[in-house]
């Protein structure tokens, strides 16, 4: 491992976390699969970081982020740190891919550690930022969230990742050193295991009405069929319409939304891409996403604000904590925005604005995040996951990544659309905007549907090979095929009904699945 390659590892944990890409690194960076690429990509092998980002990423399928936390770990830690010990560490080929996926979840635990760090950092770049609140200086509130706060991010992330990648490096010849059995068990978990519990976790954010159904239905098809090719090319045509429907999305409702706004005159468009490049960029335990709707609004309350007084007023009020989804919250940005507009021109109170924000950030938060992250995210990973691991079983060693592909391109484009539609509806019909969006009954039908498409997607990924399997590896063939997958299915069942009483606390059930998978190799059960 040289230098230069560990910097390379270092700058891709920085872009996994920093809200600059548009507010879509969260969506693809920070994911195992697009991260682990990258990885594999900057060391050479872009097809093994590739997949073992896509089996960490299936134990992560049921993640839910919410307020600064991390759940079971740091996502892009673990896929970063993977993809490296798979490539750098001396094992035998068959085994680097599970070993790696063991190596990456254990470390991707180290992500607590320094979110911890840097939220109370950034605590000391929100006090700044109050300090040039109470000043008036809008323009060094915007600055603070940007430069310095991106300057403390990278100083975190870089270095720790570039050491990790450095340690990683250097122990590699040493894990040439294992016991064959020992190296066999820990392959066995991270290759065969940890997926059966990363889809039992996930099941219990889709398996809603008829998820059950939809799940069975995805199993029997794939199992029926042999392999999952046929799901895989339905899956490439689901991602094309989210790509081609967002993109359309895009152009015909920002049309009609300015042909039925209330007012003729619309906001500026800085505010949400201040918004979405940076609301958590000073992300603190104190403000939360506080510091970044300050910095977004910071531009448009100098421009307003006709005396010092207003403008220290403005600032203050809107450095107060605030934490939302994202993506939602750009309707939030633009209402505020338009408050303070109507404000400072007398038609709008202080006690107004303040009222507005604390009441709607709550209601999108908990409409958002179950929204984007538990029916829309899940769907488009899991759709492209499917893919992906089809892609591998026809050819493990130059699999064409179209899953991959397709997935940043969907999920880029959905969420953007999100965004960018949000905050037009929110200048163009203010809080009834809100209203109309927890009302409507065509996004929770298609939360729904979109839970529907994860189940039965949830369902296929159980008969791969890849990601559920005792042992691990390429699938026997004839009656033992069905035994394999019911085997499977029954595993990943009893995980699902155990996460039901241990879900808390995740990591538990995972470290019993490396100790069951160690144990069976060291007696030679498997």
């Amino acid at each position: 491992m040289s230098l230069f390659h560990a910097l390379l590892i270092g700058l891709i944990y920085y872009l996994a976390n920093t809200s600059f890409l548009c507010g879509l690194a969260y969506f693809t960076t920070w994911r195992p699969v697009v991260n682990g690429f990258l990885v594999g990509l900057a060391l050479g092998e872009p097809a093994q970081g590739a997949l073992v980002g896509a089996l960490i990423n299936v134990l992560y399928l049921g993640y839910l982020s919410v307020g600064g936390t991390l759940g079971i770990g740091d996502a892009a830690l673990a896929g970063i740190t993977g993809a490296t010990a798979s490539i750098m560490l001396a094992v035998p080929p068959a085994m680097a891919t599970g070993v790696g996926v063991v190596v990456g979840v254990l470390l991707g635990n180290l992500g607590f550690p320094l979110l911890t760090l840097r939220l109370k950092l950034d605590g000391r770049l929100v006090r700044r930022m109050d300090a040039a609140a109470e000043q008036g200086n809008a323009r060094a509130v915007t600055w603070l969230n940007i430069a310095p706060a991106q300057a403390l991010l990278f100083a975190i992330t870089a270095p720790a990742a570039a050491a990790l990648a450095l340690m990683i490096g250097a122990l590699g010849p040493l894990a040439g050193l294992l016991p064959d059995a020992l190296t066999r068990g820990l392959s066995i978990a991270g290759m065969g295991l940890s997926g059966a519990l990363g889809i039992a976790l996930a099941m219990r954010f889709v398996f809603q009405r008829w998820g059950i159904a939809f799940f069975l239905a995805g199993f029997a098809l794939a199992g029926v069929s042999g392999s999952l090719s046929l799901i895989a090319d339905i899956s490439v045509a689901v991602l094309l319409c989210v790509t081609a429907g967002s993109l359309i999305a895009i152009l015909a409702g920002t049309a009609r939304l300015r042909r039925d706004a209330r007012h003729s005159r619309r906001l500026p468009l800085t505010p949400f891409w201040l918004w979405q490049c940076f609301s958590h960029s000073a992300y603190s335990f104190e403000r939360l996403q506080g510091s970044g709707f300050a910095g977004a609004l910071a531009p448009l309350i100098e421009r307003v604000c006709a005396t010092l007084e207003d403008r220290k007023d403005a600032l203050k009020r809107q450095l107060a904590f605030f934490n939302t989804e994202v993506n939602l919250g750009a309707m939030l940005v633009s209402i505020v925005a338009r408050m303070e507009a109507e404000r400072a021109a007398g038609r709008a109170t202080a006690t107004e604005i303040e009222k507005t924000k604390s009441t709607l950030m709550g209601a999108l938060a908990g409409f958002g995040d179950p929204l984007i992250q538990g029916a829309l995210l899940p769907c488009v990973l899991s759709t492209a996951l499917v893919i992906l691991f089809s892609e591998f079983a026809a050819n493990p060693r130059e699999p064409a990544l179209t899953g991959l592909v397709l997935y940043v391109a969907a999920i880029g484009s959905l969420i953007f659309a999100v965004g960018w539609l949000c905050y037009q509806a929110g200048d163009a019909f203010g809080r009834d905007a809100v209203t109309q969006l927890l009302g409507s009954p065509i996004v929770v039908r298609g939360a729904e549907a979109a839970r529907g498409i994860t189940a039965f997607m949830l369902g296929a990924l159980v008969t791969s090979p890849w990601v559920v399997s005792l042992p691990p590896g390429p699938p026997p063939g004839g009656p033992l095929e069905f035994v394999r997958l019911g085997a499977s299915l029954l595993l990943t069942l009893a995980l699902w009904g155990l996460s039901w009483r241990i879900y808390s606390r995740p990591m538990l059930l995972w470290i019993g699945l490396l100790a069951c998978g160690v144990l069976m190799a060291l007696n030679g059960v498997i």
